[in-house]
């Protein structure tokens, strides 16, 4: 598994489902930005993983 459950459902939601981070974190700012940082960590290896990041080059075996 890439992303794991968390990430998984965190990036389903706001890039799949159109989903805010208010919607998906709640009202907590701390909650938020922990959200805002999964999901871009998770995008980043997305990205790496299907070649178009220059940060983070994945090569399957």
């Amino acid at each position: 598994m890439l992303l794991g459950a968390r990430a998984y459902d965190l990036t389903a939601k706001v890039c799949g489902e159109g989903c805010s981070l208010h919607e998906v974190a709640g009202k907590d700012k701390r909650q938020r930005i922990v959200a805002a940082d999964m999901l871009r960590v998770s995008l980043d290896d997305l990205a790496g993983l299907w070649g178009l990041s220059a940060r983070r080059a994945y090569r399957l075996p």
